[in-house]
């Protein structure tokens, strides 16, 4: 039975792995986020990663459609990347102002008492406590700075390519070295027609959910480029790439394909839920079609971390576990910022997981501001209730910038004109608050707050 439904089997066995793998009919292809991910990666493991490459013996190759995606992103990371380490500086900066000693609770405290004419040894005494904490500080301050400082050198020394935008590019630089045009594929979409022909079959299977790439319809919709008089939909870009890659499998009479990519997304991998999220082999679909039309024996998909972890087994590749970690590590880098702990819904029902640190504290903020308008309006003279309120949420999330968290969900996505920010932060808000509603007697259960432009605290 194996045989007949061999794309429902997921090879296991070492010995088996090793032969496919150092097999002359075992082809290597890398995906666009694998040479974008190289930005990445500190000097040192890039090395690594491409000494694991020098071993494939000309079996490491790219589709033209790769080629083409890596050209057109390779400026939007390098962008990201300096906007991330300009921003953590920034930020290191601002932790050297984290100290400090506000006299007013002092001040009050004489004044109320009087005690500079009824009381001053008191007062004297309370002179001493604050110069006493004022001297204290001022050293923790200078002790502060100076760690700040090196800080700052460990941040600096964590950006060794500082590749800029009108820079050298050493990481395009290295894989123009090892990917010669002898491996990368040919484009055999090279007509309008061959292009739109793909494009309906493309519809076609992303309505029936065959892979790969009906992910990417739900998030790039209709966003088309242009490249070699040719007009491209964005959306048929994975399915480009496998399409190539099974010409090239079926030219070149391949019996394996290991595609290492970090999609993990589920129209390239099977991705089951228990006990938390299990991503495992290609899909079947996916192992079932190259089979049948490039008589392609063995497909699978590995993260990068997989490739080399396998590589050092099978290919004896002098790599030390330290830098496969480092790598796996420096793969966390995305061009979203923050963490979020509940499922942004986007159009098609397709549910994004969105990191924004401070949303909880947020969705609190808006609570505390909601009920603050509440007890103002209502003409209610004992603030008792209103103090509490403000005193408990200060008490567990401190202080919160609304404006500042706001203009923080962009920190990273400076590509996107004004009017897609706004309508970014609108849903963005809208599905926060949609997940913690706000409840109390004035509001029916099923009511959540809106977001209000002038909700947003001027600093």
């Amino acid at each position: 039975m194996k045989s007949i439904f061999s794309c429902f089997y997921e090879e296991r066995n070492d010995s088996e792995l090793k032969r496919i793998w150092t097999d002359e009919k075992t082809l290597f292809v890398f995906d666009t986020n694998v040479l974008l991910g190289l930005y990445s990666f500190q000097p040192e493991n890039r090395s690594d990663f491409f000494k694991a490459l020098e071993l494939l013996n000309g079996r490491a190759w790219i589709p033209y459609h790769v080629g083409l995606e890596y050209q057109r992103n390779r400026l939007q990371i390098i962008k990201n990347r300096r906007k991330f380490f300009t921003e953590m500086k920034k930020r290191a900066d601002e932790l050297s102002h984290t100290i400090s000693f506000d006299q007013k609770l002092f001040t009050t405290f004489q004044n109320e008492f009087s005690l500079i004419k009824n009381f001053p040894t008191v007062n004297s005494k309370i002179q001493d406590i604050q110069q006493n904490i004022k001297d204290k500080i001022d050293t923790l301050n200078v002790e502060l700075r100076k760690s700040i400082t090196e800080l700052k050198v460990e941040i600096t020394s964590q950006d060794k390519d500082g590749i800029f935008l009108n820079s050298e590019d050493i990481v395009r630089n290295q894989i123009d070295d090892f990917f010669t045009n002898e491996k990368v594929g040919k484009n055999i979409f090279d007509t309008q027609d061959k292009l739109n022909n793909l494009f309906q079959e493309g519809e076609d299977r992303y309505k029936k959910g065959i892979p790969p790439g009906f992910e990417d319809a739900k998030q790039k919709g209709e966003d088309v480029f242009y490249f070699s008089d040719l007009e491209y939909k964005s959306k048929f870009g994975d399915l480009i790439i496998f399409k190539q890659i099974v010409d090239y499998a079926k030219e070149k009479t391949l019996k394996n394909v290991i595609f290492i990519s970090e999609d993990t997304k589920s129209d390239w991998r099977i991705n089951e839920e228990f006990e938390g999220k299990k991503i495992l082999g290609a899909r079947v679909e996916l192992k079932n079609e190259i089979y049948d039309e490039a008589g392609v024996e063995h497909f699978s998909i590995l993260k990068i971390d997989e490739f080399l972890t396998k590589s050092k087994i099978y290919l004896n590749v002098n790599i030390e576990d330290s830098s496969i970690q480092d790598i796996k590590d420096s793969l966390k880098f995305k061009d979203k910022k923050f963490i979020i702990k509940f499922d942004l819904t986007k159009e098609h029902d397709n549910n994004e997981s969105i990191k924004i640190g401070e949303a909880d504290k947020f969705i609190e903020f808006l609570k505390y501001k909601k009920f603050k308008d509440d007890f103002v309006k209502s003409g209610n003279i004992y603030y008792d209730d209103l103090v509490e309120k403000k005193k408990a949420f200060e008490n567990k999330y401190g202080e919160f910038n609304e404006k500042k968290f706001i203009e923080n969900m962009y920190f990273l996505n400076e590509n996107l004109s004004e009017e897609d920010k706004q309508k970014l932060r609108d849903k963005i808000l809208r599905n926060i608050l949609s997940n913690k509603r706000y409840i109390n007697k004035n509001l029916k259960n099923d009511d959540a707050l809106e977001p209000n432009e002038n909700d947003i605290d001027e600093e």
